[in-house]
C-alpha cells in the first residue's frame, strides 16, 4: 500500500510503502516518530472515526460479521477487540456451536451492553439455480436480442492547473474547513464544566486532524472564551448534547435528527444549533426553518415554552441569531 502526503512540522514530503522516500525514514514529528509512521496512525484513526460513526449513528442494533477462524487486531474487528476485550484463545467460544443467536453480557467501559453472538449456516453453493426475470417476454428478448457493445463514459477532464497563488488560497481553504469542522465537534460535545484540552485531544485523533489545525482551534477557542455568546451557555443550565430527536419534515416525511445543545435560561428552553460559515440571506431562512422544527418538537414534549438560536461560528469569526418559535 503506497502513501503520499505532506506534513507541516517538519514541512516535508513523505512517500511510504514499497517506495519511501528518504524524509520518511530520515525525518521525525515533534514526538520522536518517523514521519513514515504518520501513514499508519493516520489509517487508524480514520478506522476509529468511522467505527464511531457506525455505532453512534445506528437506530436500533450495530451488527458486525465476522470470521471466528481469524483473529486480527486491525480495521473494525480491532475496535471490536479493544472495546470488549476480546482474547483469541477464547474468541472462538462465544459462539454457539450450532447455527443459532446465544445472548451475553458483555461489559464496555464500565458499562454492560446485551451483545448477541450469531453462527450462520453454510449455505450449499454447489446447486445454484439459473435466476428468472419476473417479465418473461423481457427475459426472452434479452436472450434472444443481439449482444450490446458495452459503453463506458470517458473520464472528466482535468481542471488546468492552479497558479501557486490559487494554490495558496486552496490550501488555506482547506485547513480552515477541516478547523471549522473540528471546532464544530468540539462545541457540539463541549462540557462547560469540562476539561477543554482533554476533549479537543480526543476529537483530534478521531478526525486524524493535523498539529497544526489542532492548535488553530485550541486558539479559536480561547478566544471563544471571551464570547456573550459562550458565556450566556455556561450561566445557562444545558438539558442535554447531540439529542436524538423525531421531526416532521418538509415533506410530511417523519425523520430523526439531533439537536446539538438543549439548554433552560430564564425558565426558557432554548435549543442551540451550531453552524458553520456566515448566515447568508437564503441559508438563514432554512435554518431558521429547521430550528423552529426542533423548538416545536421540545415544546410538545415538555410543555414548556422553547426558543432557538443558530450561532454561526468557525475559524475566523461568529455571530448568532436568535428567535421565538412559532
Amino acid at each position: 500500500k503506497q502513501h503520499l502526503f505532506v506534513v507541516e512540522e517538519p514541512r516535508s514530503l513523505v512517500m511510504t510503502g514499497r517506495a519511501q522516500s528518504l524524509s520518511a525514514h530520515y525525518r521525525f514529528a515533534p514526538g520522536g516518530a518517523r514521519l513514515k509512521s504518520i501513514a499508519g496512525e493516520r489509517d487508524e484513526a480514520e478506522t476509529r472515526r468511522l467505527f464511531y460513526v457506525a455505532v453512534t449513528r445506528a437506530s436500533t442494533d450495530v451488527v458486525f460479521v465476522c470470521n471466528t477462524a481469524s483473529f486480527r487486531k486491525d480495521g473494525f474487528f480491532g475496535c471490536l477487540v479493544s472495546a470488549f476485550g476480546f482474547e483469541k484463545d477464547s474468541f472462538d467460544a462465544l459462539w454457539p456451536d450450532e447455527p443459532g443467536r446465544v445472548p451475553r453480557t458483555m461489559p464496555v467501559g464500565g458499562t454492560s451492553v446485551p451483545v448477541a453472538f450469531e453462527k450462520m449456516a453454510i449455505r450449499d453453493v454447489t446447486r445454484r439455480a439459473a435466476r428468472r426475470l419476473h417479465d418473461a417476454g423481457l427475459e426472452q428478448r434479452l436472450a434472444s436480442g443481439p449482444l450490446v457493445a458495452a459503453s463506458i463514459a470517458p473520464p472528466p477532464i482535468p481542471p488546468g492547473r492552479l497558479t501557486p497563488a490559487e494554490a495558496a488560497v486552496a490550501r488555506a481553504s482547506s485547513k480552515n474547513r477541516l478547523a471549522g469542522t473540528l471546532l464544530h465537534r468540539f462545541l457540539e460535545r463541549w462540557d462547560a464544566g469540562g476539561d477543554g484540552g482533554t476533549l479537543l485531544a480526543k476529537l483530534a485523533v478521531e478526525s486524524a486532524a493535523a498539529p497544526a489545525t489542532v492548535d488553530l482551534v485550541r486558539k479559536r477557542i480561547e478566544s471563544l472564551r471571551r464570547s456573550p455568546t459562550l458565556a450566556r451557555i455556561e450561566r445557562a443550565t444545558t438539558l442535554g448534547r447531540e439529542i436524538p430527536i423525531l421531526i416532521t419534515d418538509e415533506n410530511g416525511q417523519l425523520v430523526e435528527r439531533r439537536i446539538d445543545r438543549l439548554i433552560r435560561e430564564d425558565g426558557h428552553d432554548i435549543v442551540i444549533d451550531y453552524k458553520s460559515g456566515k448566515p447568508a440571506e437564503d441559508r438563514l431562512a432554512a435554518d431558521r426553518e429547521q430550528v423552529a422544527r426542533y423548538c416545536q418538537a421540545v415544546e410538545t414534549i415538555t410543555a414548556r415554552p422553547c426558543h432557538g438560536w443558530l450561532w454561526y461560528v468557525d475559524v475566523e469569526g461568529e455571530e448568532q441569531v436568535s428567535f421565538r418559535a412559532p
